[in-house]
């Protein structure tokens, strides 16, 4: 993880103001005050990591980047990337990631075993977009986590729309 040293607030505001639009950015700092302030940058619909400062061993006065995380969302039974949605990945490329994150999900519509298999897709949908700008598929680790970890209630069109999605996150 990156480690960057700052006396003020100020080298915190740059670093997130750096990030391109559309990833999240998670960051656990510890100001020489002695305390602990998490940081999250987050864009409606993206979801955001942040860390556990006691567990990551982070040292005062110090800011580490958490995972940069990217959600991208699906219609109905469907597994295809919309044009909007490879430019975000490409953006999340270009902030320098070696390992990639992707776990595919779906909506409470349908059965599990469909559902399994329709977040494997969409989690595929991506590694190929991945591979298409040049990341090894050796670099990305796939999986569905189908109908599990709603984000929003599956009684709703709307919250069903939020369920189904894929989130990428780097390593």
């Amino acid at each position: 993880m990156d480690r960057i040293n700052f006396k003020h607030k100020l080298p915190l505001i740059l670093l997130l103001a750096s990030l391109a639009p559309g990833i999240s950015f998670a960051a656990d700092c510890t100001i020489p005050s002695a305390n602990t302030y998490r940081v999250g940058v987050a864009h409606d619909g993206y979801l955001v990591t942040v860390l556990d400062s006691k567990k990551s061993g982070m040292e005062q006065g110090t800011c580490q980047s958490s995972h940069l995380t990217l959600t991208v969302h699906f219609p109905f039974d469907k597994a295809t990337l919309s044009r909007a949605q490879k430019q975000q990945i490409a953006q999340l490329v270009k902030q320098g990631a070696v390992q990639f994150d992707v776990i595919g999900y779906t909506d409470s519509s349908g059965t599990k075993a469909y559902n399994q298999r329709l977040g494997k897709a969409r989690a595929r949908a991506v590694r190929h977009y991945l591979a298409h700008l040049g990341v090894a598929n050796s670099q990305v680790v796939i999986r569905s986590a189908g109908e599990s970890h709603p984000v929003a209630s599956n009684a709703t069109p709307a919250g069903r729309a939020l369920n189904r999605r894929a989130v990428i996150t780097t390593k």
